[in-house]
């Protein structure tokens, strides 16, 4: 009964989300490059009356495709950031907050196999998810990625990202680099 509620209530209150969020911010949507194959792009959201930020990661793997972590709105401009970066193929929800604009993504991008943070699956049932993410890489970019379940806050549930090549960790709220002698290690 909890989770229908729980379901139901997060559907309405995402729906009076949207609402109040700008359609479009030219300005703060264009993908910036932060490393090697890796891409940000903020865009404004206002939440519940409370003016946020909101920020997305574009990793490209090794094959060329893209891996879209924490998907923000979706507009012309972005979406054809996104195609001179590379094809999409995955979408990740990283935890149970962000996941407002997954509908999105996969609406423009139907073949890309989409990945979320347990406890997700049941709180956006209207949502279809190829795999629900933990400790273990899928095997589709466990060659170029490691990750982790951080188990620390139950109602987040992030899933917190490290990107090989670039020595890059990232999650939802920080990028963090590595020196290149780190390498080493």
């Amino acid at each position: 009964m909890y989770r229908r509620f729980e379901s139901h209530f997060s559907t309405r209150l995402m729906e009076f989300a949207l609402a109040c969020t700008p359609d479009n911010d030219p300005v703060s949507q264009m993908l910036h490059s932060i490393a090697d194959d890796i891409w940000v792009a903020e865009q404004p959201l206002r939440y519940l009356g409370v003016a946020l930020t909101t920020r997305m990661t574009i990793v490209r793997l090794a094959d060329g495709i893209l891996m879209v972590h924490s998907p923000i709105r979706l507009t012309d401009e972005l979406r054809s950031a996104a195609a001179s970066a590379g094809r999409v193929r995955f979408i990740v929800a990283p935890n149970r907050f962000h996941h407002l604009f997954v509908p999105d993504w996969q609406q423009a991008y139907p073949d890309a196999q989409t990945f979320c943070a347990p406890g997700l699956d049941t709180k956006r049932a209207d949502l279809k998810f190829t795999a629900i993410l933990g400790d273990d890489p899928p095997t589709v970019w466990a060659n170029e990625m490691d990750q982790a379940f951080m188990r620390a806050f139950p109602p987040l549930n992030e899933i917190v990202f490290f990107h090989r090549k670039s020595l890059t960790q990232y999650s939802i709220h920080r990028l963090r680099f590595w020196p290149s002698d780190a390498r080493a290690a």
